[in-house]
């Protein structure tokens, strides 16, 4: 399996139902290559099993599942209009490291990063211009963890009015984070 998820020209990996529990063995934390412990994702790619029920990644208590790393590129132009995170939406543990995440935009929550789950890592990243109707201009955590080292937030907008309800029935705010 690690093979096939590194694998950066794939974008649809399909986990067979014929195999109940996909176990991580190569042990080792801390390491962001995908050569041991988690599967490191370096793009975008679709995992589609055949139910919770019938399909278990297992992580044999080594290293996290999945881990996502960013780096060296700008997101622009992205557009979520079903839900929130105009350039990423994230439900797991997220690093962006030497990114421009720039003009994105949202008719819900977060117009750059919108992280319902998990957590946020930012480095040496600039944040800037993008919108949200409801909380999050920039970055939407949902309450989650951000960690924001050397970077740069500018003219991030939510477009909610002060007191307009945004998309979880409370006030929008939060321009650059929400969280």
């Amino acid at each position: 399996m690690r093979s096939v998820v590194t694998q950066t020209a794939l974008t649809t990996i399909t986990l067979s139902a014929n195999i109940a529990s996909y176990t991580l063995t190569q042990i080792g934390a801390s390491e962001d290559n995908a050569a041991t412990g988690d599967l490191d994702v370096r793009a975008n790619v679709t995992i589609n099993g055949a139910g919770s029920s019938t399909t278990t990644i297992d992580g044999f208590a080594s290293d996290r599942i999945f881990t996502v790393v960013i780096t060296g590129v700008t997101l622009t132009n992205g557009n979520a209009t079903t839900s929130g995170g105009g350039a990423i939406y994230n439900a797991a543990n997220l690093t962006i490291a030497d990114c421009v995440i720039y003009s994105n935009v949202t008719t819900s929550v977060g117009g750059g990063i919108y992280s319902p789950a998990g957590s946020v890592t930012l480095t040496r990243t600039t944040v800037s211009n993008n919108n949200a109707v409801g909380n999050g201009g920039g970055v939407y955590a949902s309450g989650r963890s951000i960690s924001v080292t050397n970077s740069k937030f500018t003219n991030n907008h939510v477009t909610g009015t002060p007191g307009s309800a945004d998309t979880n029935g409370g006030p929008a705010a939060g321009g650059a984070i929400a969280a």
